[in-house]
């Protein structure tokens, strides 16, 4: 019988050793900074990678567990073994976001550690990165090469009078200056009506006997830069807006692919609004307040979708939806804004972004598909005028409309296009189209 208490003794005694090792474990915030890129410093807005740094106290061995990391809707986890000591953890996020960002951290976020008090686990905050001194700021220059070819193809001539193409040419402004453009051969260079935009014309009349293939290249080398705003420096009023020149003002008229003054995009625009938004809010706030309703409501695709009308009533599209989605509904409220499209770094990599226009700032960049590809929610607005990519793109169009040497072009010029006219029996005619852009 001794022995047998003896037993259970024991076998109490190591239960309770079992049990109790990881009993009553106060893992205990330290602190919980916001940082740069190097751990320490303060977040300043340009790269657009911010850190959080995390110290913490665990008093003695107990369960492993994950700490929760969270920036913005960014989140991360470290994973510890549950050894004792003091722990000092460094997660970096890569985001292209400005203003009050929030912040949090969480010991045990699983909850698998017995911790008697929890309220020391949990850290939540706001921090905003430096911005530039400048309303808006270009930086961090590259120098990037591009190729544009396209080919006509003849599959049969019929009765073909004459062949048209259209490239599209970049043009300096915002974060591109062009260093060197050599158009196709046999082109002219032409400027496109109704917003001025550059671009080469080649027109065959007659078309050459026995021609199959009419191959042309545009090549040319620019200098990009990445992006930053201040936006607590874009002070400008809605006053300011009803007093531009003309060379401005016209990108509040509606095109074809952007009707920002069709009902259903009007009313779309105020229904992302306060009635009294303009009262109550600066011409930047409503931009903010409509990008992230258009980043929120579509839904990307390859499949081109046609007008802002056409993504407004799908609720999807590719780049070109996004943008002139955007577009229009900066414009039906007043606010300059135009599609811009060109290429990324890479080959046939093209896309389409956007730009609004400040007095106080010029033209700034903003790209809705980059943000709907990292927060579909459009809780936060990533690449608002934060585009540090944006030294790694070119651009060749900055219109939805392009009239030139008797031709009218309901389209971007981000790839070239091509007309024929013909008498009697209708030609075939296909073309190709390839892109390349490299950093020199």
């Amino acid at each position: 019988m001794l022995l047998m208490r003896r037993f259970v003794g024991t076998s109490v005694a190591v239960a309770c050793t079992i049990v109790c090792a990881f009993a009553q474990v106060d893992l205990k915030l330290v602190s919980v900074k916001p940082v740069g890129p190097d751990g320490t410093s303060a977040p300043v807005l340009g790269g657009a990678s911010y850190g959080l740094r995390v110290k913490w106290t665990v008093p003695k061995t107990t369960k492993p567990y994950r700490v929760k990391f969270v920036v913005a809707d960014r989140v991360g986890y470290a994973s510890m073994n549950g050894a004792a000591g003091t722990f000092d953890q460094f997660l970096l996020f890569g985001m292209p976001l400005d203003g009050a960002i929030p912040y949090s951290a969480t010991l045990d976020v699983d909850g698998v550690v017995s911790d008697p008090d929890r309220t020391n686990n949990v850290a939540t905050g706001t921090f905003t990165p430096t911005p530039p001194a400048a309303a808006i700021q270009y930086f961090a220059a590259k120098t990037l090469a591009a190729k544009q070819d396209f080919s006509v193809v003849i599959t049969k001539r019929g009765g073909l009078t004459s062949l048209a193409t259209f490239f599209g040419a970049p043009s300096t402004g915002t974060s591109q200056s062009v260093l060197a453009l050599a158009g196709p051969n046999n082109s002219a260079a032409v400027t496109t009506s109704p917003f001025s935009q550059p671009a080469y014309a080649t027109i065959l009349k007659p078309v050459p006997i026995g021609l199959a293939v009419w191959a042309q290249s545009e090549s040319y080398k620019v200098t990009a830069s990445s992006v930053m705003i201040n936006a607590g420096k874009l002070t400008d009023t809605w006053a300011a807006l009803g007093s531009l020149n003309s060379s401005i003002s016209i990108y509040i008229a509606p095109e074809a692919w952007i009707p920002s003054t069709n009902a259903s995009v009007v009313a779309y625009a105020k229904a992302n609004l306060p009635a009294n938004y303009q009262t109550s809010m600066l011409p930047i706030q409503a931009a903010r307040a409509l990008y992230q309703a258009v980043v929120r409501d579509l839904s990307y695709t390859l499949v081109w979708s046609g007008t802002a009308l056409d993504a407004l009533t799908t609720k999807k599209g590719n780049c070109g939806a996004f943008s002139s989605l955007y577009v229009a509904c900066l414009r039906s409220i007043g606010i300059p804004s135009r599609p811009v499209c060109g290429y990324l770094v890479g080959t046939d990599q093209f896309h389409c972004w956007t730009e609004m226009y400040l007095p106080s700032a010029g033209w700034i960049p903003q790209d809705p598909t980059f943000a709907n590809a990292i927060c579909e929610n459009g809780s936060f607005a990533y690449y608002f005028g934060v585009v540090p990519e944006m030294n790694l793109r070119a651009s060749v169009s900055r219109a939805a409309t392009n009239s030139a040497s008797g031709y009218v072009i309901n389209s971007i010029l981000q790839q070239p296009c091509y007309f024929y006219t013909y008498s009697g029996v209708a030609p075939v005619i296909s073309y190709t189209s390839h892109a390349t852009l490299t950093v020199r």
